[in-house]
Order: C-alpha cells, then sequence, then structure tokens
C-alpha cells in the first residue's frame, strides 16, 4: 500500500520523501524527488547577470587587464626584433649615462657597449640591470589602473622616469661599492639591496600617485 505522511520528512530544500509500507509493517524512504524546476531561461539569465556584475567590478577589471599589459609586455621584449632594435641600446644608453655621471663624480672610467671599466673593476650591465621589468610592472598597473586614460598616461610617464633614474642609481652606486669594496658586499648589494630598493620605491610610487589620483577624480 503506497502512502505518504503528511509530516513527510524534508531532505532538503524543494525536496521530500516518500515513504512505502512494506508487508511487514515498516517503511523504506524512496529517493527524494525535485519538487520544483527552476525555469532554465530564468537560471540563465541569472548566470549572465552574474557573469556582468563580475566583469563591471573594478577590481576584476583592473586585476585582468594588469595581467594582460604584463604578458603583452613580457612577449614583446623576448623578440629577437626587440632585442637587438630596442634593448641592447636601451642597455648601451643606461652605460653612458651611467658613465657619464661616474665621470663627472671623478671616477675615471670608461664605456665600451654595456660595459663600464675602471684601471681595478669592470661591470657588464646585462639583461635584468636594466630595470626593464620593473617599468613593465609598474607602466602596466598605471595602464590598468580605472582612471581617465589621460591620468593612466601621465601616471606610465612619471613611472618610467622614475624607475629610470631610480636604476641609473642603482648602476652607479653599484659600481662604487665593487670599486671600494670587496665582491661578497657587491654580490649581495646586487641581488637583494638595490633590487629591493627600486622595486619597493616604484610601488611607493603607484600607491601615492593611485591615492592622489583618486582623490582628485572622485
Amino acid at each position: 500500500m503506497l502512502q505518504r505522511r503528511s509530516e513527510a520528512n524534508q531532505t532538503g530544500a524543494g525536496f521530500s520523501s516518500i515513504h512505502h509500507r512494506e508487508a511487514g509493517g515498516g517503511f523504506w524512504t524512496a529517493p527524494p524527488t525535485l519538487l520544483g524546476k527552476q525555469n532554465p531561461i530564468e537560471s540563465c539569465r541569472k548566470t549572465v547577470r552574474r557573469k556582468k556584475i563580475l566583469i563591471q567590478n573594478p577590481t576584476f577589471k583592473f586585476v585582468g587587464l594588469f595581467l594582460a599589459y604584463v604578458l603583452i609586455a613580457g612577449f614583446l621584449i623576448r623578440l629577437d626584433w626587440v632585442d637587438r632594435h630596442v634593448m641592447d641600446p636601451y642597455t648601451v644608453l643606461i652605460s653612458r649615462i651611467s658613465t657619464a655621471i661616474l665621470n663627472a663624480a671623478g671616477a675615471s672610467v670608461e664605456t665600451s657597449g654595456t660595459t663600464i671599466r675602471h684601471a681595478s673593476f669592470a661591470v657588464d650591465i646585462r639583461r635584468g640591470c636594466d630595470g626593464i621589468v620593473a617599468t613593465a610592472v609598474l607602466v602596466s598597473a598605471c595602464l590598468a589602473f580605472p582612471l581617465r586614460w589621460k591620468m593612466r598616461v601621465w601616471g606610465a610617464l612619471l613611472g618610467y622616469t622614475l624607475v629610470f633614474v631610480l636604476n641609473l642609481i642603482r648602476v652607479v652606486g653599484l659600481f662604487y661599492v665593487g670599486l671600494n669594496g670587496s665582491s661578497r658586499t657587491f654580490e649581495f648589494c646586487h641581488a637583494y639591496v638595490s633590487q629591493f630598493g627600486v622595486i619597493a620605491l616604484a610601488m611607493v610610487f603607484w600607491i601615492y600617485w593611485v591615492g592622489r589620483e583618486k582623490t582628485v577624480v572622485y
């Protein structure tokens, strides 16, 4: 005999249990059945609305654009043509400017390509010491932040200039450390102190720029 209890146990929202009486007088419970099915069109609309809300979220847009710009920059700087016609001349420029600063300070050095030479010491500015990675990250963060494009470009130019100057200070400072200190001191300053200093100051600039521009716009 099939019987439904009026006080049927609820197994979850929208579900009920059907109980069957067995020959011995006991009950066994049938699998729960879905009482109300959601309209598939309405469900699709809700999903689309949720995706639109997610895409339009400023934080989501900033992170997505930032990662996209960083990936594009990383792809471009790895191209052979860009390496030969942009990166190499850029590194030579850094070497020449650093040499001019050192000579103005009385260090008596000369440059050959990307190498700065002294009578007792020399450094070669290689990839990773040119500030390109820090520049790409900072410029990408400025361009991705949700402000008017004029402010984004202005922030990117200021960020590039800052990293360029910081990298010149880094090269000149490391040269003096290598000229007057031990090789261990030079390696420590090269690998940790100067790298951290450039990254930290770039982050401070970006945080300051974001706070200032948000104050102006909003």
